[in-house]
């Protein structure tokens, strides 16, 4: 349990939980197909933020690529933002695969989504380059990395 929220790895029983809430968060959401195979792949993870009911209250879909997390999605449904849900996903990703030996985490966020740069500052991620006119109607991609404690020897 992490701020009350329970966090865990997403099986594909939670497809349809994680398609409303990404239809829900975003303007561009993942396709049901995009989604699956992404879930499908041995070098993802995804976790799932649930209440004390089991409801899932938002996901955090990353990816292993060498020394490196790539964070691709991070999703809270519209009803649980500003409760912890985010920070309780990210700290369980960063903690989980920190512990991997991994060297940085990195993202890329609408340069416009305030409550998702602050959530990813409060985390220690830091603006490292831009995407100009990334997303459609031309909104600019910021990149944000974070690194990894060196492992203690």
């Amino acid at each position: 349990m992490t701020d009350g929220w329970r966090v865990e790895e997403a099986s594909a029983a939670a497809l349809p939980s994680l398609l409303a809430i990404a239809r829900a968060s975003f303007r561009e959401p993942w396709s049901a197909a995009a989604l699956r195979a992404e879930l499908a792949r041995e070098d993802v993870r995804c976790l799932v933020a649930r209440d004390a009911r089991g409801e899932p209250a938002g996901y955090l879909l990353a990816r292993r690529v060498l020394d490196e997390l790539q964070v691709s999605s991070v999703a809270v449904a519209p009803g649980r933002r500003g409760r912890g849900v985010g920070r309780a996903l990210l700290e369980a990703a960063l903690a989980r695969e920190g512990a991997r030996g991994l060297r940085v985490a990195t993202l890329e966020v609408r340069a416009g989504s305030e409550a998702a740069l602050a959530l990813y500052r409060a985390a220690g991620f830091e603006v490292v380059g831009r995407r100009p006119r990334y997303y459609r109607g031309g909104e600019d991609a910021l990149l944000l990395d974070r690194p990894f404690p060196d492992p203690a020897p």
